[in-house]
């Protein structure tokens, strides 16, 4: 009997073990669950702070974007194509002294506002949904300035043979974001439409 009852207490001494193990297991588990839910938490309220911080940023833009426009629409009625631009620019013995000069202070000050813009994007430290949605790209005077930009990249920045291949590429790397987004709402757009005649 006392070997019995000896059995017994084991058996009890291991259940109680096995159940402790068990509801160490469970608290393991929901204390492991609570870090993840705490830190999604905290993810969750960075993102926020971050996007709020972006927005302050984006509403300067927006601000100095409205400035920007004006110079913009001054500019594309002062050189009404690409030839007169050209014309205007080879004044100048280089692309960069035409740069620099008064004369394009608007051709200069809109490209360094777009490529601003374009660099913060391209580094993350604005969300490109918010630019597009709030900025319009510049499309008149991109293209206004194609062959602008085509001979500075190529060949005479500060001179014949003297190219400066990354000029405005930010800007571009902004512009052909701005394309797929635009393609992206005009299939979506197109979807809808067809779904909407069904």
């Amino acid at each position: 009997m006392a070997n019995g009852s000896q059995f017994n207490t084991w058996e009890k001494v291991a259940r109680i073990s096995q159940a402790a193990s068990s509801l160490s297991i469970v608290v393991g588990i929901t204390v492991a669950l609570f870090g993840v839910y705490n830190t999604l938490q905290n993810a969750r309220l960075a993102i926020r702070a971050s996007r709020l911080s972006s927005l302050t940023t984006l509403n300067q833009f927006v601000d100095r974007d409205t400035q920007i426009r004006a110079q913009a629409d001054a500019f594309l009625d002062k050189y009404k194509t690409r030839e007169e631009l050209a014309q205007a620019l080879h004044k100048y013995s280089s692309n960069q002294r035409a740069y620099d000069s008064e004369e394009f202070k608007d051709l200069r000050e809109i490209g360094h506002h777009y490529e601003q813009i374009a660099t913060l994007v391209r580094l993350g430290y604005v969300d490109f949904d918010l630019v597009y949605n709030t900025i319009p790209f510049p499309d008149d005077f991109w293209d206004r300035t194609a062959d602008f930009r085509r001979e500075v990249q190529t060949k005479n920045w500060s001179g014949d043979g003297k190219a400066l291949p990354d000029f405005w590429s930010n800007m571009e790397y902004l512009k052909d974001l701005y394309e797929d987004q635009r393609a992206l709402d005009k299939a979506d757009r197109e979807a809808r439409a067809a779904a909407a005649g069904h």
